[in-house]
C-alpha cells in the first residue's frame, strides 16, 4: 500500500510544481514538451521502480538453460542436454520461457535429447514447471524448476 501511495505522490509532484510555478511563466509549447517528457520518461520510470521495489520482476529464460541446469544438477544419468523443443503456449516464445511472477507457476511441455554417462542418447518428453516463491518486499524471490516426464532410447 505504501508503494502505491508513494507512486501516486511521485506521479503528481511534477504536475503540482508545474501548475504553481510554470503555468504562467512558460509558453504553451514548453508546457507541451514538459508533459510529453513526463509521460514518456517519468511514468515508465516510476512503474519500473515500483516493480523493483516489490521484488516482482518480469523475466525470460532460455529453455535450454533451465533443462540443462535441472537435469545435470539432479541424480540423472545425463551429462549433456541438447535439442530442446518447447511446445507453443501463451508463456513460451520459441525456446524462451517466461518466468512467473511471485506465487505463480507456469508449465511447459518440452521435448529434448540428452547424452548419458555411457554415451547413449535418450529422447525425452517432459513437463517443465517454473515456480516463483512469494518473498518479502524488496527481496527478489527465487525461481524453482521441476521436470517430470519419460525418456527412451530410439533405435
Amino acid at each position: 500500500m505504501a508503494i502505491v501511495i508513494g507512486a501516486v505522490v511521485v506521479l503528481a509532484a511534477p504536475l503540482i510544481v508545474w501548475r504553481e510555478r510554470w503555468l504562467h511563466a512558460w509558453q504553451w509549447w514548453q508546457s507541451a514538451l514538459f508533459f510529453l517528457g513526463w509521460f514518456c520518461v517519468g511514468i515508465p520510470a516510476v512503474a519500473v521502480s515500483a516493480g523493483a521495489a516489490t521484488g516482482d520482476t518480469y523475466a525470460k529464460v532460455a529453455a535450454q538453460n533451465v533443462i540443462s541446469h535441472v537435469a545435470l544438477a539432479r541424480s540423472t544419468p545425463f551429462v549433456r542436454v541438447s535439442a530442446v523443443i518447447v511446445s507453443p503456449s501463451e508463456h513460451a516464445t520459441g525456446a524462451t520461457l517466461d518466468v512467473p511472477y511471485q506465487g505463480e507457476t507456469f508449465d511447459y511441455a518440452v521435448n529434448f535429447a540428452g547424452v548419458t554417462r555411457f554415451g547413449d542418447v535418450l529422447y525425452c518428453q517432459a513437463m517443465v514447471s517454473l515456480y516463483r516463491e512469494k518473498a518479502p518486499r524488496r527481496v527478489a524471490a527465487e525461481v524453482s524448476a521441476r521436470i517430470r516426464g519419460t525418456c527412451s532410447a530410439r533405435s
